[in-house]
Parts: C-alpha cells; structure tokens; sequence
C-alpha cells in the first residue's frame, strides 16, 4: 500500500523552551571524539598521484572521471589509515634523526654536540692551549615533516681533556645530549571510491526534512572529530569544508559542464544559518593553482531543499580541476547547520537537466522493536510478540524524476543463521505507481514473530527494506545504492530508546535549597519480569560552561502509584566528574553491586551544583511521556510543552556475561605509568605519560574506603604519612572513564 504525504510531518518549536526545563544546540559532538585520529590539511591542493599530509601519512588521490555524483546514502569519506586494512595499498618508510656517513647512527649512547676540549695545562695551573676534541660530522634531520631536511654537525668526543705539563693527564666524561630518534611514514594510494580529501562535515540521515535522497551532509561549527573550532572565543568562522579528489576533466573542451546540487538551512536542529553565516563552492584551477568562487549564498530560513545549477566556467576543464564547499558558522558548536544532498557533476548537461530517473528511500526504516532501539536479548525471549512491531511500517519513498513509474518493494527479514528468510512481503512481486516529484510513505506490514528458541545470545536483528524500477520500463536507475535500507533490533544487555545521535541536549535549571542546588532527571523503563542492573549509561553533551568539576549521583526509583518515579532505590555519588568519552559517545557507570528492580523502573542523576548536565537528547524517537524531571526529587512533571519530542540518552545496563554493543569494561590499555617509592614512608608519587589525558586519581584502602583524591595533573604526591602501615589501591582515571591500578604497600619502618 502507499499512501501520499499532504502535510508536513515535522513541528519545529523555538529554540528556547519556557519552564526549569530546556534544549540546546550541542557545543560538541562526543561521538566522534578522537574517531579520526588524524586531521587532513583543510581544502588541501590535490594534484593528479600526489598527496595530503596527515602527519606520518600521506594520502595519495587519483583523478575521479565524470560523472562525479554522490547522494550520500554510501560513506565515500575517508578513514583513518591503519596497516591492518587489507583494502589499502600503502609503501612505508623509517627515516632517522642522525646519519653518520650516510648511514643511520646506531650507537645508544648519544652523542655531544657542546663542544668538549683538549687542554694544555702550565704547573701553575694556567691554561696554555685549548683545542677542539672533534669526533666527526653528522647530518642532523627534521624528522617532524616528510620529505626531511637536515642540517651539518659536528659532533665531539664525550669527554674533556687536562693535559699537564708534568706529564699528568685526566678526563672528565661529559653526559650525552643528541640521540638518535626515527619516525615512520606512510604513502596510501587512496581507493577510487573515495571522493573526498577532508571530512569536516556529517554524513547523516537524521538532520535533514525530506531530503532528494537518504542521507546527507551537515556543515556547523564542530570540527571532524566532534569539537567546536573555537569555543575560547565564539564567532563567526570559516568552519567546515568539503573538498573533492582531483578530477578528470582535461579532455571536455567546450562541452556544457554543470554542477548541480541540494541544500538546506536548519533541518530539525535548534539552531540554522542566519545572514552572516554563508555556504559557498569554490574550484581549484591547477594551471594557476589557485582556487575561484563560483557560488554563495547567506544563510535564510527554508524548510524544503533547493536545487543549485552551476556552469563550470571553461578555465577549469583541465585534469586535477576540483570542487569545494565551505561554511561560515559560529565557532562554539553544532550551529549555523546547512545539509548538503545529491551532487551531479558531468559534461554534455543543460539547465533543463533538473530531474533524475531516481527513486529513493529519505528515511531509514525505525526500529523493530516496538518501544525501543535495543533491549536485553533475555527479556526479548520471554515474549518476542510482545516487543516487535506489529502494525505497519511506513517508509518514506521519493521519485525525483519528471514522470510517474511502476515500482517493485518489499521487505526481507533473513534467518542469518540457517540462510533463506524467517519473512517477505509481499511474497510476489507487486507494482506500484509514484508519482513525478512526489513523496510516498510505502506500508509495510511485519505479521512476523521471532521463535523465542531462535534467540539465545546477544545479536542484532535485521529487516530489508528494498525499491526498484520495474526492469520493462528500461532505463537505469541514477542511483542505486538509495534503493535499500535497513531496520534493525538490537538485542544485547541493556535497555535504550535513542538510536544514538544527539540532536540536542536537554537539562535542568537547578534550583536553591537549603542544602545546595538540585536538579533531578528520569527516565522510565518498563521490562517483562523482576531482574537486576549494574549499571547505567549516560550521554553527556558539553556546554559553554566548564561543569566537570560538578558533582552528580546515579539514581535509581521503583514505580509509583500514579505517574513518575516512586521511592528511591539506589544512589551512588560519582566520585569522578561527567565526562565526555569517545565510547560512541556515552559514558558508561557501573554499581558497586547489583540493584534489583521492578516491571517498572526510573533510572536518572540527581545534579548537585548551580550548573546544570546536559543529556544528549533524541529528535528521532519520541518517548517524551516517559522523561521526569524535579528540582527536590518527590514531585516530577514531564517535559514542557516547548520541549520538541524526542528521547534521552540514559540507558540501563543489566550486568551478564556479555558486556555487549557499545559497552566495554574500562581498563585502559597498557601505558607505562610508575609509582615511587613502593613500598612507601611519608610520600608516594605518581609519574604518568605526558601524552594523559587525566580525569582523577584515587587513593583506596584494601577494603574499599575512598581515602584521597585529585583531578589535577600537577599534584601527584601522595602524603601516605599518616596512614597505617598495610596495601592500599591506587587508582588512575582518564579522561573517557578508562581506569588502571596499582597496589601500594605503606611501611613505616
């Protein structure tokens, strides 16, 4: 069935909302926290097999041939390089610091680069002659950039000399202060099907407002790994690019060369573009390496997507010509956002080629679980019926063409396991007509329910959403890989309704009482039958103001008699700060010991401080009737009616053997750190690697008690004076809630 869209579905409210309660634009992105570890040269020159520099690496781009076209609904970015990636191609090389010859210094001892001396020394003690004691010569590189450069040396022997007119003679050996040090680089030729040299903007499918075509690209003021570009001092700034690998474009002549693409300001986020803020496309001209200005426009309030046509002047038709696009936005998080969609590069076009034999799904399917986007697998078995969707699923389809077409859909859910399809509908091909320039929603009907012995272990459940041309009508489609997507169930060890993009952040004003400032948040849970969590699940989102000194408490509620949280079951104070960690995102804070809890359940934070914690908050799956919140933690009201619909990011965690999606036990990796003296008298210090990035330091008894702490990297000393002579826990923190320890041992003797 299909049914047309006649009304806008999307309900935008003002950026502030009236009440305690509010949104706001995200100062950053905690998600992609260090998920590039690396930062390409922004709107790098790429010429034909030459290179971008990302520190050791080097990106080596070959020339694209046209059409270039991209709707976004593929990842064409490109990742991190590592050696374990078996589909890159990459040479390597190890230069050294000190070459000697020609050939790399291999002695560890260093050498001298003060110069050291050989005197001649009178009976009075005067000094008579003082000469060099000269080694040898030494080429000294620069191995911070590739190629290096490097400069002549000389070098001395490690040691001064007295030479006595007596005959006596002494040395004194003088310490070393150049050693030898290398460095690695590497040159990956850059696979084809990436098209891009940086990847500041946000390949998304959830910003947009029915885009062409799933998924999109977003311009803010956050940078490619989540940060804003300057929170320091907000303004206006050239913020995010998107620039093309060099094209093939050498041979067109005076052929018409268009590029058209999509845009739109705002989307669904709190905050879009205004009259200072611009989007503007450059090209790269590589006879006179210099880039030209070929479109602009300042920002403006829309809520559809607009087509943008441009001739690519002649002067550009050389091999190596590309393209970007830059935004001006506001340099202290994700505001100021333009979402970039279906870009069309090619020769032999006209202004009249406006409409493309293209349909495509602009949403991805929801979830098949009723109420939420994972659950724990367990309670899933007890009743698979109960928890997945059981009415239709509709999907937003939308031809971009000039005329109508049959299509074929349907939807698979396959048995992965055993192979061929647990479902499908419909069970034989049935066309349907959309019509030209129109958006459909296609029902799809899911009368299936998991055998509950076919679910015995953590795993994700998969449907298939697909849509094609009917083949008679000949003709291909302008994209295919838009023609599918997915609906998934996650099925692990925890309970979560976000699917894991923070559109917003929502938060408390907290209010004064006798005892500090308060502020309390809940969410409600509901599961089959009684069991027990060990823990939760936050995604903090940082703002303007620096609240990781704030204190908070993991809460806890069983159900009340009428609406909201009930008596309080469980709180932990934090005895570290809210953080922002690069594990997708969240923060995950594991109980001391297990708390059970009831069919219906409320875990959240008490926030003790003026500040209040931003929590990630979901546009995308509305369950705004199961968010509380209080100022003094009795009587809670859900969200205001200004708050636009949506979901937090808190998420219980039910503490089996599997750790799950997204979970992991926070140890952080091996690093050298030493504690000194061990055993210790009065004092111990901590030494830490320069590059930790620390959160806290705890000192523990054996049996537990927290006993001294800090957060500041400069104070790493230990007054263990007075404490009794026994083992003792330290513990180390940093700054994504990864944790190591040591045990000490206090001896006064």
């Amino acid at each position: 069935m299909k049914k047309k869209i006649l009304t806008y579905f999307f309900s935008l409210v003002s950026l502030t909302a009236f009440g305690q309660d509010y949104l706001v634009t995200p100062s950053s992105n905690p998600a992609l926290y260090d998920s590039n570890d690396f930062k390409f040269s922004k709107g790098a020159v790429n010429r034909p097999k030459t290179t971008v520099a990302d520190d050791s690496v080097f990106y080596n781009f070959d020339t694209l041939s046209l059409p270039f076209k991209d709707d976004f609904s593929s990842n064409h970015f490109l990742k991190p390089f590592s050696k374990n990636n078996t589909n890159l191609t990459y040479t390597d090389t190890t230069v050294y610091r000190i070459y000697i010859g020609g050939t790399p210094y291999r002695d560890t001892v260093g050498l001298i680069t003060d110069t050291t001396y050989v005197y001649e020394i009178a009976q009075d003690c005067t000094v008579i002659q003082r000469t060099e004691n000269i080694e040898g010569f030494a080429e000294l590189h620069d191995i911070s950039t590739y190629p290096t450069t490097s400069v002549s040396i000389t070098h001395f022997k490690p040691f001064n000399v007295f030479d006595t007119i007596n005959g006596g003679r002494d040395t004194v050996e003088v310490e070393a202060n150049l050693f030898q040090d290398s460095a690695n680089f590497y040159f990956v030729d850059v696979p084809p099907n990436i098209y891009y040299t940086d990847r500041d903007v946000l390949l998304n499918n959830t910003f947009p407002i029915l885009p062409p075509s799933i998924g999109v690209v977003t311009f803010d003021g956050l940078d490619q790994n989540g940060l804003p570009y300057d929170m320091e001092n907000p303004r206006t700034v050239e913020a995010d690019y998107l620039t093309s690998a060099p094209l093939q474009m050498g041979n067109l002549g005076d052929t018409n060369v268009y590029m058209s693409f999509f845009i739109q300001p705002q989307g669904i986020s709190l905050d879009g573009p205004e009259p200072m803020d611009s989007l503007t496309m450059d090209f790269y001209n590589p006879s006179t390496d210099k880039w030209s200005n070929l479109w602009g426009v300042a920002g403006f309030e829309a809520d559809t997507f607009q087509q943008i046509f441009i001739k690519i002047p002649n002067q550009f038709h050389q091999n190596g010509a590309q393209f970007r696009f830059r935004a001006y936005a506001h340099s202290s998080g994700a505001f100021d956002q333009w979402h970039l969609d279906y870009i069309y590069l090619n020769s032999g076009r006209s202004t009249e080629d406006t409409t493309y034999r293209d349909i495509a799904y602009i949403y991805p399917a929801r979830s098949l679980l009723k109420e939420y986007y994972a659950m724990p697998y367990w309670h899933f078995q007890d009743d698979p019926s109960e928890y997945m969707i059981d009415d239709s699923d509709s999907l937003w389809v939308k031809n971009n063409s000039d005329g109508a077409f049959n299509v074929f859909n349907k939807v698979v859910i396959p048995d992965t396991v055993n192979g061929g399809n647990f479902y499908r509908y419909p069970t034989t091909n049935q066309v349907s007509i959309v019509v030209a320039q129109e958006v459909f929603a296609f029902d799809y009907p899911i009368n299936f329910d998991y055998q509950p012995n076919d679910i015995d272990s953590a795993g994700v459940l998969r449907a298939i959403y697909d849509i094609r041309f009917d083949a008679q009508q000949g003709g291909q489609d302008f994209f295919r890989s838009n023609d599918t997507t997915y609906s998934t169930a996650v099925l692990d060890n925890y309970y979560a309704y976000d699917d894991g993009t923070a559109e917003a952040g929502y938060g408390i004003n907290p209010v004064q009482s006798p005892a500090g400032y308060f502020a309390y948040i809940a969410h409600e849970f509901d599961q089959p039958f009684a069991d027990t969590i060990g823990g939760i699940q936050i995604y903090f989102l940082p703002q303007g103001v620096d609240i990781q000194n704030q204190r908070f408490s993991l809460m806890v509620w069983e159900a009340s008699n009428s609406t909201g949280p009930g008596d309080l079951i469980f709180k932990k104070e934090q005895s570290y700060r809210p953080m922002y960690t690069d594990d997708n995102g969240f923060l995950t804070l594991w109980f001391d010991s297990l708390v059970a809890v009831g069919e219906r359940f409320y875990v959240g934070i008490e926030s003790i401080g003026q500040n209040s914690l931003n929590i990630g908050y979901d546009f995308n799956n509305n369950h705004k009737d199961r968010i509380f919140w209080s100022n003094e933690g009795n009587s809670w009201t859900n969200p205001t009616n200004g708050i636009q619909d949506g979901c937090l990011m808190i998420r219980p965690i039910y503490r089996k053997s599997s750790w799950g999606v997204g979970l992991k036990k926070h140890a952080i990796k091996s690093f050298d750190w030493t504690v000194y003296p061990n055993p210790a008298n009065n004092q111990v210090e901590i030494d830490l690697p320069k590059d930790f990035r620390l959160s806290q330091v705890q000192l523990y008894s054996i049996q537990g008690s927290l006993l001294w702490q800090t957060t500041n990297q400069n104070e790493l000393k230990i007054d263990v004076s007075n404490y009794p002579e026994g083992i003792y826990l330290l513990r180390v923190v940093n700054q994504k809630g990864e944790s190591a320890h040591k045990k000490i041992i206090i001896s006064h003797d």
